[in-house]
């Protein structure tokens, strides 16, 4: 959800509300009705700081500079206009991004060397008008002028005023404006007219109109041609910064072309914090080439700071491959007391708690501690480059320990965090917490299954069965499979 309200252009994020939780409220306590309830009183609260902090390291990116858009709309001078959640245009096409403007920002609007600009420095390559044939006079007579000093404006031909016209005087001053400006264009059979240094455009695509420009895309997709994406980008006078992210529910590896030409690429992973330059790359004159892996549902940010030589920068040599290390268990999982399961269970392998037979690990909602050893061998370690402990699948988050050094919280997928110093040869103590939410209790107490352990306003007691009764549990824990793994 907020990679996707990223690239629709947030860039300062705001939380609202957290509610107030006494002692008396119990848990998971009093709660608004509808969002993201996120509060001291949610299991993964402890481990929160790690999701934050991918959003203030995205934010901070995306506040630099400013947001390039080709496209800009104007949505028209009625009442009650609504600019709706991001949605390309199909005349448009993906690759391209765009803005929306009402009267009062297209009156700032002008013209430089035949782009829209605005006081503050925004620039656009072409205007668009709404499919509509009213438009109010005086937002015709800005349109009029920006087509003289060299605009181009893609839209149909107004015929009337917008609003109420009881003398018919402006309906006739539209009219004879409009004729002006787009002279014989219909949108059919004459599709331009010039007017002044710039041309009014009607009836062809925004990609044709943009292309005759020679603009392409800011981003395009090279391969595969069905691979579902959405981005944004931001200019400062010193990088170009992509935020990319993946629409596909499992991993996607796709081949890019990024309309910047001459910089070098870098990938900045906001889950972590890291930095790395990118070692295979083709420079051409559309733009910049690049593979790119994303994770089921991911993002990535590439940013573009070095000026490159032309060409094609070769992958470096690999290193021998060093097949994983595979943490098979037993486990042994703790629980915290007072919430209904056992103070501890062994595990002869990973499972979901749903699927245990003890009803208090079933309906447990909360952190839970796995702990298990393994053997490292000298020579695997040796050979590994940098390691990194993967745990497979999980749900909710979990925080992680390799001999007494904290690694850090895997909260979104792939599960991993990178172990460093901490993993010695022989034998390794290995502790990972889990959290999930609150549903598999609130569900098992409204059933009847032991407790009740939680209280909360969020719940309808007056119907048979009541709603969280119906709830299927939800699966949780850590699943695995858990593996060093090494690059």
């Amino acid at each position: 959800s907020a990679d996707r309200a990223f690239t629709e252009g947030m860039n300062h994020v705001v939380w609202h509300t957290s509610a107030h939780q006494p002692p008396e409220a119990g848990k998971p306590g009093w709660a608004y009705h509808a969002g993201t309830h996120l509060m001291p009183n949610v299991p993964w609260w402890p481990m929160g700081k790690a999701f934050l902090d991918y959003l203030a390291r995205i934010s901070f990116l995306l506040q630099q500079g400013r947001f390039v858009a080709d496209v800009l709309y104007y949505y028209g001078d009625g009442g009650f206009n609504f600019v709706p959640p991001k949605r390309v245009d199909p005349s448009l096409g993906f690759g391209f991004d765009y803005d929306v403007i009402n009267a009062e920002v297209l009156a700032r609007l002008r013209v430089r060397n035949g782009k829209l600009y605005l006081p503050h420095g925004m620039e656009y390559e072409i205007l668009v008008l709404p499919e509509r044939r009213d438009v109010h006079p005086a937002a015709l007579e800005q349109i009029a002028a920006l087509v003289r000093d060299g605009a181009t404006v893609v839209g149909p031909k107004p015929l009337r005023a917008s609003g109420y016209d009881y003398s018919g005087t402006r309906d006739s001053a539209v009219r004879a404006l409009a004729d002006k400006v787009w002279g014989p264009c219909d949108g059919v059979s004459v599709r331009e007219h010039r007017y002044g240094r710039g041309k009014v455009i009607w009836g062809r695509s925004l990609r044709e109109v943009l292309a005759d420009r020679g603009v392409g895309p800011d981003l395009k997709i090279l391969s595969p041609a069905d691979a579902r994406l959405d981005f944004i980008h931001r200019r400062t006078p010193q990088a170009d910064i992509y935020f990319v992210r993946s629409l596909a529910n499992q991993p996607v590896a796709v081949n890019l072309q990024f309309r910047e030409r001459n910089k070098i690429p870098e990938l900045w992973d906001a889950v972590t914090g890291a930095i790395r330059e990118v070692h295979e790359y083709e420079l051409t004159k559309e733009g910049v080439r690049l593979p790119l892996r994303l994770g089921s549902q991911g993002s990535q940010l590439v940013v573009f700071r070095r000026e490159a030589s032309q060409g094609k920068r070769a992958a470096p040599p690999r290193a021998e491959t060093v097949p994983a290390l595979e943490i098979g268990g037993p486990w042994t999982l703790e629980f915290p007391a007072g919430w209904g399961a056992p103070e501890r269970v062994s595990l002869p392998r990973l499972i979901s708690w749903t699927e245990h037979p003890d009803p208090g690990v079933r309906c447990f909602s909360g952190v839970a501690t796995y702990r298990t050893e393994f053997e490292a061998p000298r020579e695997w370690i040796s050979r590994a480059r940098a390691v990194a402990l993967d745990l497979g699948d999980l749900w909710g988050a979990a925080e992680v320990w390799l001999n007494d050094k904290p690694l850090g919280v895997a909260w979104t997928k792939p599960f991993r965090v990178a172990v460093g110093a901490a993993l010695r040869a022989g034998k390794n103590r290995l502790v990972v917490k889990v959290a999930n939410n609150w549903v598999n209790r609130l569900a098992c107490d409204a059933r009847g299954e032991g407790g009740p352990f939680t209280r909360t306003n969020i719940a309808v007691t007056g119907e048979t069965p009541r709603p969280w009764a119906k709830v299927e549990l939800r699966r949780s824990g850590l699943f695995g499979p858990v593996r060093l793994r090494a690059d």
